[in-house]
């Protein structure tokens, strides 16, 4: 997956500085991005993937923890509540009339599978589960500090750049899944897996398991039984060389890409406007179900800027015209 590559943000703004008619270039001092277009010069921030004491963190600095690049923006690092606190924007998402799974401090209300979820985190730090049902008698079960229980759904994973008022991306994840032979135990499936290197979540493929009817993951998987394994957007099971694939034009054919134009549309008045003009670019998180149905998670301030993102960011701060849509790989 090449996402975080400075190489893939390099080749992407050099593209759409091209179609705009801009002169871009980098200061090696700070990777800053310093950009001009008829007499109008911009500098655009960077942005690292660090690796902190508590997990990850977005911060504009190349320090020997950086483990990849996130992109550039038109602003310092932004940050409001909607995209902080996964609780408060569960409740706006509900008066907004969004689909949002199921939350509370209670799991006996939720009535299916769940979730322990924190509610300040990013990367996916923090999440336990998922529960076949609630047990009140397990202590894992137990809400710790800042955080709630969700109900789990098994679907597509999606993320959505959103950029005023609109969607300008959109990835979709589907789970790694493993199919049994008779023979093999579900750690030897999972271990067969290409790409993660060793790095499994045993915690997890244990809860999915479970999830799966499976009793624990050195059970034997049944011929053509399918076990889901991962399901996050983050999954080691991706292929790291992966191309970042904008799949809204796809989207668009069921209906899905409406669902986060929607969204994006209804939550823009939410974003609070900042000293800055530029508008501001975040994510939205979704789980989408076998109906098609895109189940609303959380918004993520200071995203990792998808490539195909960057023409409309260009295009919007230097008041240009887009040229025709570019193809959808990004290498």
């Amino acid at each position: 997956m090449l996402l975080a590559s400075y190489l893939s943000h390099a080749a992407a703004v050099q593209r759409a500085a091209a179609r705009l008619g801009i002169d871009a270039w980098t200061r090696m001092a700070d990777f800053s991005l310093h950009l001009r277009r008829e007499g109008t010069s911009l500098r655009w921030r960077p942005s690292f993937i660090t690796t902190t004491g508590s997990g990850q963190a977005y911060t504009d600095q190349l320090t020997p923890a950086s483990t990849g690049f996130a992109g550039w923006f038109p602003y310092p690092l932004r940050r409001w509540p909607l995209a902080t606190d996964k609780a408060r924007f569960k409740h706006e998402a509900q008066a907004l009339g969004l689909r949002t799974p199921a939350a509370c401090h209670d799991a006996g209300q939720i009535g299916g599978p769940y979730l322990a979820k924190a509610i300040h985190s990013s990367f996916g730090q923090g999440l336990r589960g998922p529960w076949p049902a609630h047990d009140p008698a397990d202590p894992d079960q137990q809400l710790r500090a800042d955080e709630y229980y969700e109900n789990f759904l098994l679907g597509v994973s999606a993320k959505a750049w959103c950029w005023a008022g609109r969607c300008l991306a959109l990835e979709l994840v589907r789970p790694a899944i493993v199919t049994g032979d008779g023979t093999a135990t579900l750690r030897q499936l999972v271990q067969a897996l290409p790409h993660a290197k060793g790095r499994h979540d045993w915690s997890l493929v244990a809860h999915l398991a479970l999830f799966a009817g499976l009793d624990h993951v050195d059970a034997i998987v049944p011929a053509q039984r399918e076990v889901a394994v991962e399901y996050r957007y983050g999954s080691v099971y991706r292929d790291p060389l992966e191309p970042s694939i904008n799949a809204l034009d796809e989207a668009r054919a069921d209906g899905l890409a409406g669902q986060f134009h929607d969204a994006a549309r209804r939550l823009q008045a939410h974003v609070p406007a900042f000293d800055d003009p530029a508008p501001t670019l975040y994510t939205l998180d979704a789980v989408v179900d076998a109906q098609g149905q895109a189940w609303f998670l959380e918004m993520n301030c200071n995203p990792t800027v998808h490539p195909h993102a960057y023409e409309a960011l260009l295009a919007t701060v230097f008041g240009a015209q887009p040229a025709p849509a570019a193809v959808l790989a990004v290498a």
